[in-house]
């Protein structure tokens, strides 16, 4: 038997068309609210309110939001749109833990409502409630408008000629802000994060260092910074909080460090040399190759099992053995890393591992260096059976003016000249060769040790290949 009535009470289980109340988590219908919820005299405004019966406090719905912090923000007063199990949660806050649902003008996953006010009936998001506002003619901001006598439309500000000012350092504020400006909410965020943010470190010199690097940033850029890019630095802070006073010093230790957090650009790194930090480049180049083989290795051991997989892991175990002995460079396994890692990618789609090499190569023609010594080390170790294929130029010039043409760059349009010399004029230069590149008309001319050679331009092959 079908009904209309698809809504069930929690209390008593019986269907309703709508509920009289939402407690907790909980639904009531009218006959379930009358008797959970009795004329109690409110402990805080000493009126007669219907408060549930559980309620050991005994605030009524009014009072309960003024005096009980919101569970996410802890402040009180605020809007109350929800109270679940934990607790209230303030307007807010609340679309923090509000299901995501399909906006129906941008199809967008986001928290949304029914756009009554902008005269859609449909669930919209707030981007698009927004941009469906119409923009007031005198101020320009979107707001909903109002019809004067004169027929002219004017939002309540510019209608009632309201203004307002700001809390913190009394200018007058434009836009949807009506207590404080941007500049004032930057500098307030950023000391409420800051002080949230330190009480996560374990000892008092990390926390200290981590609010020192948030002034830091806060003088050096400015708040709006500071207030939202702070989070992003916590886990380097966090990490170098147990290490030693010299630990960029040490080689174990910044092999630790994501290397993004060490660039010359990166803003702790600018806040460690302000402090009179001194890195030594060579170190922290030597630290990123070590963290790229050590991550390669990961991938190669958690790779599925095959014969390739066994024979990459065998090389890799013998080549940090001569690392460590000082036979090879740290540069040097970190290509030949890079490179199986590679290989092993592609031989998920492979054949044979003979046919993810030679695709490798296809793709990545500047990678055969690198795979050279553990193809020579599987044909004497392994019965893998894979060998290089011969070297073609050719195969070197399309490769290059695919990736040219996918990513445009100077150092793809480099490649492609070498391939190009390599095929035009059967002239072979390794890749760190110093030439001279010049466009002349439709081609260039590569000079090398007072050789010129002509190749045709990468962008006039293209061209022709598109016409």
């Amino acid at each position: 038997m079908e009904t209309s009535k698809t809504k069930i009470c929690d209390q008593c289980g019986r269907f309703v068309d709508q509920f009289t109340r939402r407690y907790k988590e909980q639904t009531y219908c009218a006959n379930c609210y009358l008797r959970c919820f009795p004329l109690t005299t409110c402990s805080n405004c000493n009126q007669q309110k219907r408060i549930h019966q559980d309620d050991k406090k005994r605030l009524c719905c009014d009072c309960y939001p003024r005096v009980t912090p919101c569970v996410r923000c802890k402040r009180t007063g605020r809007k109350i749109s929800k109270i679940l199990a934990s607790g209230p949660f303030c307007s807010s806050c609340y679309r923090y833990i509000k299901e995501l649902k399909t906006c129906s003008v941008c199809g967008k996953q986001d928290v949304v409502s029914r756009g009554l006010s902008v005269g859609v009936n449909s669930p919209i998001c707030d981007g698009c409630r927004h941009k469906l506002r119409p923009k007031c003619p005198q101020c320009g901001i979107r707001r909903k408008l109002y019809k004067l006598d004169s027929g002219a439309l004017m939002c309540y500000r510019c209608r009632d000629n309201i203004k307002y000012y700001c809390t913190g350092c009394d200018v007058e504020l434009t836009g949807k802000e009506k207590t404080i400006c941007q500049l004032c909410s930057a500098k307030r965020l950023n000391k409420i994060r800051k002080q949230q943010n330190a009480l996560g470190f374990d000892t008092l010199n990390g926390k200290n260092l981590f609010i020192e690097f948030v002034n830091w940033l806060e003088k050096t850029r400015n708040s709006f910074d500071a207030a939202h890019k702070q989070n992003r630095y916590i886990p380097f802070f966090e990490k170098i909080e147990s290490f030693p006073k010299d630990w960029y010093l040490t080689l174990d230790l910044l092999k630790q460090i994501d290397g993004g957090y060490l660039r010359r650009s990166s803003m702790p790194r600018q806040f460690l040399e302000s402090k009179g930090v001194i890195f030594d480049e060579k170190l922290l180049v030597t630290a990123m190759d070590l963290r790229t083989i050590d991550m390669n290795t990961l991938i190669f051991e958690k790779a599925k099992s095959s014969a390739l997989q066994k024979a990459i892991l065998e090389y890799s175990s013998l080549r940090k053995h001569q690392l460590e002995k000082g036979d090879i460079k740290t540069r040097t396994l970190r290509f030949e890393t890079s490179a199986m890692k590679s290989l092993l990618d592609h031989n998920r789609w492979a054949k044979s591992p003979q046919n993810a090499l030679e695709n490798l190569l296809k793709e990545s023609p500047g990678q055969r260096a690198s795979i050279f010594k553990f193809v020579s080390f599987t044909r004497d170790n392994t019965s893998l059976g894979i060998f290089m294929p011969s070297s073609n130029a050719e195969n070197g010039v399309v490769a290059s003016l695919k990736r040219y043409s996918k990513h445009p760059s100077s150092k793809a349009f480099r490649l492609y000249t070498f391939f190009a010399l390599d095929y035009f004029h059967d002239f072979y230069l390794p890749r760190n060769a110093h030439i001279h590149i010049k466009e002349v008309g439709d081609g260039l001319e590569v000079t090398f040790k007072s050789q010129t050679y002509w190749v045709p331009s990468p962008t006039r092959i293209l061209k022709e290949r598109s016409d």
